[in-house]
Parts: structure tokens; C-alpha cells; sequence
């Protein structure tokens, strides 16, 4: 089942880091995981299947720009910044 959750604020994160690491082991199974840490403090944690056989697996991250069709004229300008973008075997390979 899909689930929509807020990890943090967007006003919280403006002019200021933000540091989000995942650990996700992708698995059909009882063992596979998900959890997401938002400034050092856990936000999210998940056991059980994560994937299946129809899913591709990917990450991606950016700036996601829906509804900009209920701006009141030109949109405002959005810019955010990304630094040491990693990926390991466990979280002590990205920290």
C-alpha cells in the first residue's frame, strides 16, 4: 500500500541544512526495511516487504514542482542545494 508521509516541515528546512539519510534493504520478504533519519533523530521505521517482482527499484531526490498550475501568475522561484549524496551497504558507509 502506498503511504504519504511528512518526515519535516518544508518552512523548517528553508535557508538552512537539512540532513536526511534512508536505510533501505529492498526485499520480497519478513526482512526487508526501511528507515529514515531527518537531523539525527529517526523518522520513519519500517519491517517487511519492500519491493516485489513488478517494481523497478530507484532513488532519485529533488525538487518537485506539483500543482504549479494554481500559481497566481509566474510561480516563485525554488532553489535548494545538495551536498555529499551517497550510497552504501549500511549507514555507517555514509556518514
Amino acid at each position: 500500500d502506498f503511504k504519504r508521509l511528512t518526515l519535516v516541515a518544508g518552512n523548517s528546512m528553508k535557508g538552512r541544512w537539512t540532513r536526511v539519510v534512508v536505510n533501505v534493504r529492498w526485499s520480497q520478504g519478513a526482512d526487508g526495511f526501511i528507515a529514515v533519519w531527518v537531523n539525527e533523530k529517526k523518522k520513519f521505521d519500517y519491517t517487511g516487504p519492500t519491493t516485489n517482482d513488478n517494481e523497478p527499484i530507484y532513488f532519485k531526490y529533488g525538487v518537485y514542482r506539483s500543482w504549479k498550475s494554481r500559481c497566481d501568475g509566474e510561480c516563485p522561484s525554488l532553489a535548494a542545494y545538495y551536498k555529499e549524496v551517497k550510497r552504501g551497504n549500511s549507514r555507517e558507509a555514509v556518514e
